[in-house]
C-alpha cells in the first residue's frame, strides 16, 4: 500500500473538512497516480469530495464505523463500496487485490490506521504552515526515509515539492 497526501510544515492535511489549499497541478498528480487503482478513504473524506461521491475511474473503498451498505455505480460501472472495519479492508486488499496498487487517501484516522502497512508515501510537502489546521498526517520520519525529492514548484502562492518516501 501507498499513502498519498498534501501536508504542510507541521504535517497538517486539512482545515474544517477541507483541503489546506487549492493546487490544480497537485490534484492532477493525484488523479494520474490513482486513476485505475484502488483508493481507501474514510467517510468524512468521501463526503468532502464533489457531490459526496467517489472520484471516477477508481475502485473506492470507504471505511466507516457508520457503515452504509451499498456499492457505487456510475453509468452501470462498479467503482467502490463501504467496509466497516480496518480488518475488512486488510482482508479485501490481501485477498481480492493481491499485488495491485492501493492508495490510502485520508483522512487523518485512516492514515493512522494504515500507515504501518504502507511501503511508500507520496507526499506533497508545502513550504507553508496552516495554524488553523485540525487534521494531521501521522509522524512518519522515524519509519520512512526520503527516496526521491521532487522539484520545487509554486502554485497559487504556495511552494511545494512532491516527495517519495520508502519504509525503512
Amino acid at each position: 500500500m501507498k499513502a498519498i497526501a498534501v501536508i504542510d510544515q507541521n504535517r497538517a492535511i486539512g482545515i474544517e473538512g477541507c483541503l489546506l489549499c487549492h493546487l490544480p497541478a497537485d490534484l492532477s498528480h493525484f488523479k494520474n497516480m490513482t486513476q485505475g487503482k484502488t483508493v481507501i478513504m474514510g467517510r468524512k473524506t468521501l463526503e468532502s469530495l464533489p457531490g459526496g461521491k467517489p472520484l471516477p475511474g477508481r475502485n473506492t473503498v470507504v471505511l466507516s464505523r457508520k457503515a452504509r451498505l451499498g456499492r457505487f455505480y456510475e453509468d452501470g460501472e462498479f467503482y467502490g463500496f463501504f467496509l466497516s472495519s480496518p480488518e475488512e479492508v486488510i482482508h479485501y486488499v490481501e485477498n481480492e487485490l493481491k499485488g495491485q496498487e492501493v492508495y490510502i487517501a485520508g483522512g487523518e484516522q485512516i492514515y493512522r490506521l494504515f500507515l504501518d502497512r504502507c511501503d511508500e508515501l507520496i507526499l506533497t510537502e508545502l513550504e507553508h504552515a496552516f495554524p488553523g489546521a485540525d487534521a494531521h498526517f501521522p509522524e512518519f520520519r522515524n519509519r520512512f526515509a526520503l527516496a526521491e525529492e521532487g522539484p520545487l514548484q509554486e502554485e497559487n502562492g504556495y511552494r511545494y515539492r512532491i516527495n517519495r518516501y520508502r519504509k525503512i
